[in-house]
């Protein structure tokens, strides 16, 4: 008689072991932590591509610390084209920016060549 009652209690607790925590409700697309999308700026006042990275993907600004050479800092593309240092993003406004993307290390160079140990944030203008 006691055996039933053990084995609905193992499997109760081998079925609450499996069971996944999320902290979401399930509803809400992940956020791609290398993407700012257009929904995401059009969420904020107008601002500079600079400040929309400050206010939803700080990280991207942070020094990787130099490494060979480098400065460590991300630079900035647009539309495949090379704009310079960070603060390449104080001259472009959200109205203009389709999406901003954050290319790795190790990946930049694989697209671009050395010389990006910082990464590269990719501008896409809209068009």
């Amino acid at each position: 008689m006691r055996r039933p009652y053990l084995i609905l209690f193992f499997l109760v607790f081998v079925a609450a072991g499996c069971a996944t925590a999320s902290g979401s409700s399930g509803d809400e697309p992940r956020r791609d932590r290398n993407l700012i999308t257009r929904e995401e700026i059009e969420a904020l006042p107008t601002l500079t591509g600079y400040q929309i990275v400050q206010r939803l993907r700080p990280a991207w600004l942070r020094s990787r610390g130099p490494v060979g050479g480098g400065s460590g800092y991300a630079r900035v593309f647009q539309d495949g084209m090379e704009m310079g240092d960070l603060g390449s993003l104080r001259n472009i406004t959200s109205e203009s920016i389709q999406r901003l993307r954050f290319i790795p290390a190790t990946d930049a160079t694989t697209r671009f060549g050395t010389g990006y140990t910082g990464g590269i944030i990719e501008i896409i203008t809209r068009g």
